[in-house]
C-alpha cells in the first residue's frame, strides 16, 4: 500500500532480525530499532521518536501496532495512535484496559483497520 514500516522491539535487534529474516520479512521494514539503539526502553517514547526520524515522518502520521502494555505505553507517551493486537502476552482485557485506539485479534485486522483509516 506504499506505507513505510518500522520495527521497534525490546528483543535484541540481532535476534529480531534473525526472526524477520527467517520469515523473509527483514527487507520489508524501512527501520529496525532494538533496545541497544535507544537509551530508554519502552514504555519510554524514545523508540517512537527514533522510528519517526528514521522514516522521515511526524508522530501524528504513525500507528504503533503492539501486543503488550509496554507498546501501548510507548505509543501514548509519544502521542502516537496505537492499535493493539492480542497475539502477545497480554490478554484482550488487559489491552482494552489500557485504552488503545482499537484491540483486534489478528494482524490481518490491524492492516484492514489501518488502511481504512488512511483512506
Amino acid at each position: 500500500a506504499g506505507l513505510q514500516l518500522a520495527v521497534a522491539t525490546s528483543k535484541k535487534l540481532k535476534f529480531a532480525e534473525m526472526i524477520l529474516d527467517h520469515h523473509g520479512l527483514c527487507d520489508v521494514f524501512d527501520s529496525r530499532i532494538g533496545p541497544d539503539e535507544v537509551s530508554n526502553p519502552k514504555p519510554h517514547p524514545e523508540c517512537m521518536h527514533k522510528s519517526a526520524e528514521a522514516l522521515g515522518v511526524g508522530l501524528d502520521e504513525m500507528f504503533l501496532i503492539g501486543d503488550t502494555e509496554f507498546d501501548v505505553g510507548a505509543a501514548k507517551a509519544a502521542g502516537v495512535r496505537c492499535l493493539a493486537v492480542t497475539t502477545g502476552y497480554d490478554s484482550r482485557e488487559e489491552l482494552e484496559a489500557l485504552e488503545p485506539e482499537i484491540v483486534v485479534d489478528s494482524l490481518f485486522e490491524v492492516v484492514e483497520y489501518a488502511l481504512a483509516k488512511l483512506e
